[in-house]
């Protein structure tokens, strides 16, 4: 709506601002209509849904009432081939358990050995540096007495030189005088210089001689005792390399002995864990089997029962044909009316064989059974 003239009302409003007000006003009312009809609609679809949910209910529990009960037991077999594999797949990871285990403790064994010899050794490397300690002890003992015959022999030696010096002053005091007493006296005697002299010769080549001896004595003695010495301490120092060297093998055997102790261990667990959840797992196996084992004997039972039907209706339909037949023969004037032939009487053997079993945690305790039989006959 265009308006192209405005004209003002008494209360000073526009013609167009009263109809642009009333038209607000249609809005909003018919809006509210629209969304009182929305909210109506909505509720009834809700309603009907609803409705419609309870007769599709209704309508599967009455269809699944009436349908014919089909029982497949390819699940059934499927299952137990599945349990039969998981079966076969835990007894080969048992023995492959077991064959680790075994492997484990021969090579346990194997380290046990090597770790005795070792320990032979290393007491043998004991017992060694243990007479070594002792004939090192026996060589700073004769080292002691070497050096203290080494102390005497220069006692001795200082000694001599402390007497040869006397001695030879004595000479000189003596040749002094004798000089003095030849000038006052003047008397013609023996050459006591010469005499002095020879003998000082003498001294001196004993002395020199002794000294020579001692020195030399001293330096063998001293020479081999060092060369002992060297020897003994090259020999420690061997033994003690070897000793470490013994030491830090069997360290390693040590701690390969204990990892190879917990593997062991941690084998065992692993067993005794297996073992139980394979005990668990045959237990509920033997349980699935035994219901199966039930439901196909009970299965057996039904389609025995079904043979048996269906033989007896097989023969009530052979009657029946036999009677038509003869029917149709009179009707055509060929054979008399004969009564029919009494109907054999059916027997039907029917065993019921009832199984108990205990489980107590999973595990049958107590199994028992029983067995029924009895005859049913059919005309």
């Amino acid at each position: 709506m265009k308006l192209t003239a405005t004209s003002p009302t008494k209360n000073g409003f526009s013609s167009e601002e009263v109809i642009n007000a009333a038209m607000h006003m249609n809005d909003k009312e018919t809006m509210k209509c629209l969304n009182d009809r929305l909210a109506k609609y909505l509720e009834k679809v809700r309603y009907l849904e609803k409705t419609n949910q309870e007769l599709e209910i209704k309508i599967q529990e009455k269809m699944i009432a009436n349908a014919p009960v089909v029982r497949d037991h390819g699940p059934m077999f499927a299952q137990a081939n599945t349990l039969v594999q998981e079966i076969a797949n835990i007894t080969q990871e048992n023995a492959r358990l077991l064959l680790a285990i075994d492997n484990a403790k021969l090579a346990a064994g194997d380290f046990r050995m090597k770790w005795e010899t070792e320990m032979a050794i290393y007491q043998l490397v004991e017992r060694d540096i243990a007479s070594l300690k002792s004939v090192k002890g026996q060589h700073e003992g004769l080292l002691g007495s070497l050096r203290a015959q080494l102390e005497s022999l220069e006692d001795e030696l200082h000694f001599l030189k402390q007497n040869h010096k006397e001695e030879t002053d004595a000479l000189k005091a003596s040749i002094a005088s004798s000089k003095v007493d030849v000038e006052v006296d003047a008397v013609q005697g023996p050459d006591l210089a010469s005499i002095l002299a020879d003998v000082r010769s003498q001294y001196e080549a004993i002395v020199k001689k002794n000294k020579e001896e001692a020195d030399a004595l001293f330096k063998t003695k001293v020479n081999s005792l060092m060369q002992q010495v060297e020897h003994d301490t090259k020999a420690l120092e061997n033994a003690k390399e070897e000793m470490t060297q013994k030491r830090r093998i069997l360290q390693g055997l040590e701690i390969e002995l204990q990892s190879l102790k917990n593997q062991v261990n941690a084998l065992k667990g692993d067993l005794e864990e297996t073992d139980l959840r394979y005990r668990s797992e045959m237990d509920r196996l033997q349980e699935s089997i035994s219901r199966i084992e039930a439901e196909l004997l009970e299965i057996q039972k039904n389609m025995q029962n079904e043979k048996l039907e269906y033989e007896a209706l097989l023969r009530v339909k052979e009657t029946l044909e036999n009677e038509i037949a003869v029917y149709r023969r009179l009707l055509g004037g060929e054979e008399e009316i004969k009564p029919p032939p009494k109907e054999p009487e059916s027997k039907t053997k029917k065993i019921v064989k009832v199984v108990t079993q205990t489980l107590v945690d999973g595990k049958v305790i107590d199994e028992s059974s029983e067995v029924e039989e009895f005859e049913v006959k059919k005309k």
